[in-house]
């Protein structure tokens, strides 16, 4: 059989799977795409081609309630599964373009697939999170992948930790949405080690307590010990954006406190609660689906 053939094959299993939202269990299993469709590292190659048309494919079906549409998906799914390490540069390659067209659904896939490839993905998704030139909800996708190989390989959770830990005491105030994952991401990894430079990226105003809970929140919820370095008022402040809208608002102007919930940027503020409610992707076209 042909490449062309093999991936049109696949295409059509695909396509028949149906709305990936009713198949949420995807990386412990269900469904298994490896054994539903006897798939091998032989179907690399085609599956790759398929994910890559959720963003290369322009003849989209007009009809909303088409699932064929969500192909892409499982095929990105079924590479997790098979564990396929080869495609980690290009899953990043993907990655990258569909945070350049907004596109939502690698922020929730991606980082369990990168976490079911496991240490391999590290190195490459570690340079992401380090390139300060990328994106920056890019290079949190990425460090939730290392986040996710972690809790799937304790054996590199040191290494990760480490990782997420210099990124957070490199992270300026320009870095608030960076600095705010990381220290999420150090805290599910119940990275206590780790305390100084959350607490010292607090103490600095580096973090979004729109986002995080302030200081006294987290040092509470996560048993953080504590050197007493944060001032009350940002111990205690409630949105982190705050400060910076009284430092850049022109002078003669009055802060209108009504209009703070703007400050954090939309997507930073979709993005927090998405992952807090684990739903709400978008379809092609920008479509919610």
């Amino acid at each position: 059989m042909s490449t062309v053939q093999v991936q049109r094959e696949l295409l059509n299993h695909l396509e028949a799977v149906g709305d990936p939202r009713e198949t949420q269990q995807w990386a412990d299993g269900e469904p298994n795409y490896v054994a539903l469709f006897g798939l091998t590292e032989a179907d690399v190659p085609a599956l790759m081609a398929i994910a890559r048309q959720w963003v290369d494919r322009t003849d989209w079906p007009d009809d909303p309630d088409d699932l064929t549409i969500y192909a892409p998906i499982h095929a990105w799914r079924a590479l997790g599964q098979l564990r396929a390490a080869s495609v980690v540069e290009p899953l990043i390659e993907l990655m990258a373009d569909m945070d350049e067209e907004d596109h939502d659904w690698h922020f929730e896939e991606f980082p369990e697939l990168f976490g079911l490839i496991g240490p391999t993905a590290l190195t490459p998704l570690a340079q992401v999170v380090q390139d300060t030139r990328r994106q920056e909800m890019l290079r949190v996708c990425a460090a939730d992948g290392l986040k996710h190989i972690a809790k799937r390989h304790p054996d590199v959770r040191e290494e990760v930790v480490t990782l997420l830990t210099d990124t957070l005491n490199r992270g300026g105030f320009d870095d608030m949405e960076m600095n705010s994952f990381a220290v999420s991401y150090l805290l599910d990894l119940g990275a206590t080690e780790s305390a100084d430079a959350i607490e010292r990226a607090f103490a600095e105003d580096r973090v979004n307590a729109w986002f995080m809970g302030n200081w006294n929140e987290v040092r509470q919820e996560y048993n953080l010990p504590s050197t007493g370095r944060v001032p009350a008022d940002l111990a205690d402040q409630t949105c982190g954006w705050e400060r910076e809208r009284h430092r850049m608002k022109p002078k003669g102007t009055t802060v209108i406190t009504a209009d703070i919930n703007r400050w954090p940027s939309k997507r930073q503020k979709k993005q927090a609660k998405r992952k807090a409610a684990g739903k709400g992707h978008k379809g092609k076209g920008g479509r919610r689906r």
